[in-house]
C-alpha cells in the first residue's frame, strides 16, 4: 500500500518541501510490487497518472539501481533487490528474533497460524508469522499489511496509542464486513474492554470468514511495541474457544514482553 495519499485525479496530496520525483520514483516501483505481475509502460502510466516519458525516466533509474529489470516484452517487474533490503532490516530487528520460539509454541498449543505484528502509519505490519500445519488454516503473510481497527493485534496495538491517533484512525475506517467497527466511540468502548481483559478479538471484522486474538507486548519501558496473535478460521474461532485460547495468547505476549526486559505482567 502507498505510503502517500492520492487525490481521484492520481497526483499525490503532499507537504511542502517534499521531492516529488522520489515519491513518483517510489510509487512506481510500489505498484510494481503490489501488482504481483509484469506491467508496460502504458499500464503503469495509466495506474499512476503520468505521462509515458515520466514513466520511462523513472523505469530508467529503477533499473540503473537494479530494482527493476525488463522482459522480453518490454514490460517490467521489480528485482530481488527490495526482499534483500528488507532481510538485513530483519535481521536487525531484535523483537522477531525474541518473538520466535514464544509464536512456535503459541502454534502448538492453539493448533492455528501465530503472528507478531507492529503498528505502523495507521495500519499494522506482520513481521514474524508461523504457520499451523493444520490444512485449513488463516494465512497472514510476512509484511502483510492490514487495518489496525478491525483486526486483533490492531486493536491491541491501539490500546498503546494516544488519543490522536486512535481518533485519526476511527476517521480512516472503511466498513468491511457488517461486523466492522467503523465509530470512534464503538472503537474506544471496544479499546477499553481490552485493556481490562488483556487480548483483543476479531471475529468476521476484517475477513468474513476469519477470527483472531491478540494480547500487547510490552518493552522495558511501559510501551506497547508489538502484539503476537492467532488467527484461524470464523468456524473453528467461535467465542467459547476464542475464551479457552486467550490465556495461551496473553502467556505469549507477556513471555516476549519479558524478553523485551518488561517488568509489567500483561
Amino acid at each position: 500500500m502507498s505510503a502517500v495519499p492520492e487525490r481521484e485525479s492520481g497526483t499525490p496530496e503532499m507537504p511542502a518541501g517534499i521531492d516529488r520525483t522520489a515519491v513518483k520514483t517510489l510509487g512506481m516501483l510500489e505498484r510494481l510490487v503490489e501488482r504481483g505481475r509484469p506491467m508496460g509502460v502504458t499500464e503503469l502510466a495509466l495506474a499512476a497518472g503520468l505521462q509515458k516519458s515520466n514513466v520511462h525516466r523513472i523505469l530508467a533509474t529503477l533499473r540503473f539501481m537494479g530494482y527493476v529489470r525488463s522482459n522480453a516484452d518490454s514490460s517490467y517487474e521489480p528485482t530481488l533487490r527490495l526482499w534483500e533490503l528488507g532481510q538485513r532490516i530483519h535481521a536487525r530487528m531484535d523483537l522477531p528474533a525474541a518473538a520466535r520460539p514464544h509464536l512456535q509454541r503459541l502454534v502448538q498449543e492453539t493448533d492455528e497460524t501465530a503472528h507478531l505484528a507492529v503498528f505502523d502509519g495507521h495500519e499494522v505490519v506482520y513481521v514474524e508469522t508461523i504457520e499451523t500445519a493444520n490444512p485449513v488454516r488463516a494465512h497472514t503473510p510476512l509484511g502483510g499489511r492490514a487495518p489496525a481497527y478491525c483486526t486483533a493485534s490492531g486493536k491491541a496495538l491501539l490500546c498503546g496509542q494516544p488519543p490522536p491517533v486512535i481518533r485519526e484512525v476511527a476517521r480512516l475506517s472503511v466498513r468491511h464486513t457488517p461486523s466492522t467497527i467503523v465509530q470512534y466511540d464503538e472503537l474506544l468502548t471496544v479499546l477499553k474492554q481490552v485493556r481490562e481483559r488483556g487480548y483483543a478479538t476479531n471475529v468476521g471484522e476484517f475477513r468474513p470468514n476469519v477470527a483472531g486474538i491478540a494480547a500487547p507486548v510490552v518493552d522495558g519501558r511501559g510501551e506497547v511495541v508489538a502484539a503476537v496473535g492467532i488467527a484461524g478460521p470464523l468456524d473453528r474461532l467461535r467465542p467459547a474457544r476464542i475464551r479457552q485460547l486467550a490465556p495461551a495468547v496473553v502467556g505469549a505476549a507477556r513471555d516476549i514482553s519479558a524478553a523485551l526486559g518488561s517488568k509489567i505482567s500483561n
